[in-house]
Formats: structure tokens, sequence, C-alpha cells
């Protein structure tokens, strides 16, 4: 006796799996700030409640500071700049085997100098720390050029 599956239940199940490939959704909420982290920790942010992650500040506000900003994003590894405004940056980061693609946003405040900023891998559940590294990395190396403000 041969029993045959329906293809439904597997077709829906494929389907919603590609919805989900698109990833969270990236830019400024209604209310002008970054995009809440979606419930699985596969994301960091400095506008969300959870494991500290400090925004950036910035040594000034000026225009020159946030280009050199912009310049260091789009010179990190596997780093690709997709939107770049006057308050607003946005990056996309490919991983080491090319396979997936985390999303690094920066936003200004008003005054310039106070830098909220978020990390997200589009898919999984889980970023074994990934994205907490990759703002590290980004702190370090905006100290070591002197864009940051004093000690963080």
């Amino acid at each position: 006796m041969r029993v045959l599956l329906s293809p439904l239940p597997w077709l829906s199940l494929l389907l919603s799996a590609c919805a989900s490939l698109s990833g969270p959704p990236v830019g400024l909420d209604p209310e002008g700030r970054l995009q809440p982290c979606p419930p699985a920790p596969r994301c960091v942010s400095s506008q969300e409640a959870g494991p500290a992650l400090l925004p950036l500040d910035l040594r000034d506000a000026s225009g020159a500071t946030w280009e050199a900003v912009a310049a260091l994003v789009g010179g990190l590894p596997r780093t690709e700049l997709v939107t770049v405004q006057p308050h607003y940056l946005h990056a996309e980061v490919t991983s080491p085997w090319g396979l997936y693609i985390d999303d690094l946003e920066l936003l200004r405040d008003a005054g310039g100098r106070r830098v909220q900023v978020r990390s997200s891998a589009r898919i999984g559940y889980y970023d074994f720390g990934v994205n907490r590294d990759r703002v590290a990395m980004l702190r370090a190396r905006l100290r070591e050029r002197g864009l940051l403000a004093g000690p963080d």
C-alpha cells in the first residue's frame, strides 16, 4: 500500500520560508527611529532594551566627520554602502562565504554628534555574536581614526 502526501503543506512551508528570506525592515520607523530588532537574537541596536549597546558619540557634528564615518563603513570588509544621507547610513555586509547579508545602520541625532547604531542578520535565529562584534570593530576603528569623542 502506498501513501501519497499532499503537496499543499510542503508548498505552504516553502513559500513561508522564502517570504522570510527578505529579512526584517530597515530604515526609519514613523517616529524617525531605527527599526526594532526582530525577536530572534540576531540583532543589536543602541535604541533597544536588552544587552547594553551604547550609541556612538562623534567628536564633532560636522559634515566632514559624517563623511569620514561613511567612508570608514564603506571600507569595512565585504561591506557595500546602500544609502548615505546627512543623518542616516545603511550598509549591507556579506558573510565571508557569500551566503548571508547583514544590515548595518547608523542614525545621527538632530545635534549631529550622537549616532544610534543597529546591526542585524536578515535571516536565521542566532548570529553567534557577529553583529555585536561588528559594532565593536566599527567603534574601535572610529576611535583609531579620532572620529569619536572621549572614552566610551
